[in-house]
């Protein structure tokens, strides 16, 4: 990630939560005068899905279009458009003369993928003016105009969250849930809130939103989410949901039984628990 006066660029792979929160931060200090524009692609560098992965082009998506500030998509990005390698006699980039194809940006400017017809739907012409990225017989924008899931309809689903008062005016606080589970809220006074939590690092995280974010329902809708999230748009996520929850294992290891106040012991509980397991001895029964 990188700052110049106009523009706030998205770049990292391995900003964990504490990096990422002072980076942002950072940013709105220095732009605290003046609305800051973010772009995680443009035309002089790599696309996200080549330069960090497939998976964080949702993460880019998301954090761009739900932080303060104007947010700038670049053509393809909606629907997760990637590089591919350009021939030496197909190079047109002015900035190397066509001679330098490690350093040429044409693998980023290739023509937009509209359906699985010739050229993409780009052109007419039997050749475009750069070579049409192979995966567009299924990468375009008509097939996933049809895809309830698809990275079109996320990008159209937060478009228009970003219509909603509190996308624009709303207050930012943010949280750190876990070393590589970041999340901010987005508030305003009469108008619902508006929680982003964003997964950095590279593998599964569990945790209980309730005990990371104070002060929410306890019912949450999720409005829109990435192409591999556990709960889709429109789910309720349940402060009782066993996914979200803490898994307890507790063990008398001692000859009597014994009494205890669950709660009252181990704080931070939710109010009900399901058993999973238990020993044959046990006072509960499984469920």
């Amino acid at each position: 990630m990188y700052n110049n006066d106009n523009y706030t660029f998205y770049n990292d792979s391995d900003n964990d939560s504490d990096n990422q929160d002072e980076t942002i931060h950072g940013q709105q200090n220095q732009h605290k005068h003046r609305q800051e524009l973010k772009q995680a692609e443009n035309h002089d560098n790599f696309r996200v899905g080549n330069r960090l992965s497939v998976e964080f082009m949702d993460i880019m998506v998301i954090t761009i279009l739900t932080l303060p500030g104007v947010a700038c998509i670049y053509y393809g990005q909606e629907i997760g458009m990637v590089d591919h390698n350009v021939r030496p006699d197909q190079i047109r980039d002015p900035n190397n003369d066509g001679h330098n194809p490690p350093t040429t940006r044409d693998l980023e400017r290739l023509p937009m993928q509209w359906d699985d017809s010739l050229n993409a739907g780009f052109t007419s012409k039997a050749v475009p003016w750069l070579p049409v990225n192979p995966d567009f017989w299924r990468v375009n924008v008509k097939a996933q105009k049809n895809q309830p899931n698809s990275r079109y309809n996320l990008y159209k689903t937060l478009s228009k969250l970003r219509q909603t008062q509190t996308l624009k005016y709303g207050n930012f606080k943010s949280y750190l849930v876990s070393s590589w589970v970041y999340a901010f809220s987005r508030s305003l006074s009469g108008e619902p809130k508006i929680i982003t939590i964003l997964n950095l690092g590279t593998e599964t995280e569990l945790f209980h939103l309730h005990h990371s974010i104070p002060n929410l329902p306890p019912f949450v809708k999720v409005l829109a989410a990435s192409l591999n999230a556990y709960y889709k748009p429109g789910q309720n996520t349940d402060y009782n949901d066993a996914k979200q929850s803490i898994i307890l294992v507790i063990i008398n290891t001692g000859s009597e039984s014994e009494m205890l106040h669950l709660h009252t012991s181990i704080p931070h509980l939710p109010p009900y628990l399901k058993v999973i397991a238990a020993s044959m001895s046990a006072g509960y029964e499984l469920g």
